[in-house]
């Protein structure tokens, strides 16, 4: 919206409808106390998400804070675009410099009833988006991060387009993009206040009172018809 207006569009021309998540399809699990901290990483090999200062964050987290972290890896490559295949080579990279191989399961693309499971692994999600040099970005929000929340996964996000319209530090974290000390605050936090076992039901309200994709559905055809 504020693109828009800074682009010339009157506001008052403008309204807002939001993506959300069936809440039929999506079963509420509250998180319950782990001797491991698993955190979910479910998205596209892309810039834009962000994985490498997940990565970065939570190595620092593993071998400086000795947080026990487990990463389960839910997505990969979906284009031959080149900036995707240098960006996935980076990853590549930086896991092969680190021993972060051993605190990851690669789980590949997973159908959402699957994801599902591998989402009630864990206790976090992190899905620090960040604008591409290329000036690639979520131009919304990822609507994986309604679905996790929706499941009672809170999510370690940033600061990043529309996403702090849907998390903010009280259903998870909202740091700033590309700011890994931010990251790893967030991952701390989890781990010694256990903060996942609340936030779980704030995640799960939050898409019930404003993204329940029913509701905003009827919102967009009252919009329509009475535009």
């Amino acid at each position: 919206k504020n693109i828009l207006n800074g682009m010339g569009c009157d506001e008052r021309k403008i309204k807002v409808n939001f993506l959300g998540a069936d809440l039929s399809e999506i079963n509420f699990m509250p998180r319950q106390e782990s001797p491991v901290l698993n955190v979910l990483i479910a998205c596209a090999t892309a810039e834009r998400k962000g994985i490498i200062y997940s990565l970065k964050a939570i190595n620092k987290a593993i071998n400086e804070f000795h947080i026990p972290i487990h990463i389960h890896w839910v997505g990969g490559r979906n284009s031959d675009y080149s900036a995707y295949i240098e960006y996935e080579n980076l990853l590549n990279n930086y896991i092969s410099g680190t021993n972060l191989k051993k605190h990851i399961t690669f789980h590949g693309f997973l159908p959402p009833s699957e994801l599902q499971q591998v989402a009630n692994l864990c206790q976090v999600s992190m899905h620090p988006s960040v604008w591409a040099k290329d000036g690639d970005c979520e131009g919304g929000y990822p609507v994986v991060l309604v679905e996790l929340m929706a499941m009672g996964l809170p999510v370690i996000s940033t600061s990043h387009c529309d996403i702090p319209e849907l998390v903010n530090n009280e259903n998870g974290y909202l740091c700033a993009e590309k700011d890994i000390d931010f990251l790893i605050a967030a991952l701390a936090d989890t781990w010694e206040t256990k903060s996942y076992i609340s936030k779980s039901y704030l995640a799960r309200k939050t898409v019930e009172e404003k993204f329940n994709c029913v509701e905003l559905g009827t919102q967009l055809t009252d919009l329509i018809l009475n535009y």
